[in-house]
């Protein structure tokens, strides 16, 4: 393979990178949910809550699983 598109989740020294863009994770409520007004969440408050995830498959849920586990959120 010449050339790739994905998430880059680790280096390694024998690949070329280039970023070509940078997105942002945002956490998103019900309407009822007490934060819903709350501008700023603490990765910490995760803890405990229920969260709507996509399935392990995807690289974005093993993304945001190794971010969970960093800030032991379960």
């Amino acid at each position: 393979m010449d050339v790739g598109l994905g998430f880059l989740t680790r280096h390694s020294p024998n690949l070329r990178y280039e970023r070509l863009c940078t997105d942002e994770f945002a956490l998103i409520v019900a309407q009822n949910h007490p934060w819903v007004n709350r501008r700023v969440v603490d990765f910490s408050e995760l803890h405990q809550q229920r969260l709507l995830q996509l399935p392990d498959t995807f690289v974005m849920r093993r993304m945001t699983d190794e971010i969970c586990r960093k800030h032991q959120v379960r």
